[in-house]
């Protein structure tokens, strides 16, 4: 089960919605990587789930200050980035988050 969770996550984050018809609501999927410093393999456990080892989003972690807050971000971060994001480099919380590319990947996941 866990695992299924795991991969479940890594394809699609967590924002997968119903509709009262049972239609999902698919929230925009991108290629995300991480590299964290001052690592310990409990983080690295928490967060390698929410990354799919992408070139379009790299967001960089320092395990020293990393907060709960932060883990928020990281879980909502496809959103964050549909609503509000740009090429470039930024900074929200302790994260350090660039965007190579605003390619969506979603619907490439979905067979029918």
């Amino acid at each position: 089960m866990n695992n299924s969770t795991i991969a479940f996550i890594k394809k699609w984050g967590t924002n997968v919605q119903h509709t009262p018809l049972m239609k999902p609501i698919v929230s925009p999927v991108y290629k995300k990587s991480i590299k964290i410093t001052n690592s310990n393999l409990g983080l690295e456990n928490a967060l390698n789930m929410w990354f799919n080892d992408g070139p379009d989003v790299v967001v960089e972690v320092d395990g020293n200050n990393f907060t709960p807050q932060d883990m928020q971000v990281i879980q909502h971060l496809n959103n964050i980035i549909k609503d509000s994001g740009s090429i470039g480099t930024f900074e929200i919380g302790n994260l350090k988050i660039t965007i190579n590319s605003l390619n969506e990947y979603q619907n490439n996941l979905i067979y029918l």
